[in-house]
């Protein structure tokens, strides 16, 4: 079992993503992205 919570908001400066995650065994995950992903 495994649970996760998630939000993203899109600011002036790029995407701003926050997760946390947590499982059994007290296996926990947090995630924070920030910004832009370029391709070229």
């Amino acid at each position: 079992m495994a649970g996760s919570i998630f939000i993203g908001v899109d600011t002036n400066w790029g995407p701003l993503y926050l997760a946390y995650g947590q499982g059994e065994g007290d296996k926990n995950s947090v995630y924070l992205y920030f910004g832009n992903l370029f391709s070229f």
